[in-house]
């Protein structure tokens, strides 16, 4: 909770990683965001041995590269392997603001994956520092289907949102692969938009796996 509030206050779309020892923040078009082309609301993250622990490729996903700010949706997918043995937890936060008006709204969080042999994967989202939802822990290949939905209560204006995900593992050359979503329906009408989230998140799937096999 005290790592997503800390993230929500930033102004531009920011992913964080940490594994309590290590901690390292991209933000949106900076020197360390991989994603290619430059575009807007789109951050990459690649990194074969962060902080000795994890082989980790991430890519986030926000506003104007999926939805706007009176269409709020953010994305995360990640693929994670253990490079040592041991308990360790890698935290990615993903945060953006600016969102609204809306008054309040409806959110959707889908989370599925894989892990492989061993795991557990947990997302909390947050609308500024309000708890819109938590999965719990979660594993197995393929991960249980998860998919929370409920009322927003009052949005301000504007308003963040920040996806926070937790990667649990012990055993050397477990692998990890999530992908999640985070859609708040607002009262405001969404002028045809809705098809461009699937757009959007079908080109995000599709550079996730081109990342793995290059």
């Amino acid at each position: 909770m005290a790592a997503a509030m800390a993230a929500a206050v930033q102004a531009v779309p920011t992913l964080t990683l940490s594994d309590g020892s290590t901690t390292v923040s991209i933000w949106d078009n900076s020197a360390v965001d991989t994603y290619p082309g430059g575009i807007v609301g789109a951050i990459g993250y690649v990194n074969p041995s962060f902080s000795g622990t994890w082989n980790v490729e991430v890519v986030a996903l926000t506003m104007p590269a999926v939805g706007g700010a009176t269409l709020p949706r953010m994305e995360l997918h990640v693929i994670a392997t253990r490079l040592t043995a041991g308990a360790n937890t890698l935290t990615i936060i993903f945060t953006e603001s600016g969102f609204g008006p809306a008054g309040s709204g409806t959110f959707s969080a889908v989370l599925g994956g894989t892990t492989v042999p061993d795991g557990t994967v947990r997302i909390r989202n947050y609308a500024d520092v309000t708890l819109l939802n938590d999965s719990g822990n979660l594993g197995g290949s393929p991960i249980p289907p998860y998919n929370a939905t409920g009322p927003t209560g009052p949005l301000a204006d504007p308003f963040s949102l920040t996806m926070q995900t937790e990667l649990i593992d012990s055993v050397v050359g477990s692998d990890i692969r999530l992908d999640a979503s985070l859609v708040i329906s607002a009262s405001v009408p969404d002028g045809g938009s809705t098809l461009l989230f699937l757009g959007g998140a079908l080109g995000s799937l599709g550079f996730v796996r081109w990342r793995r096999k290059h």
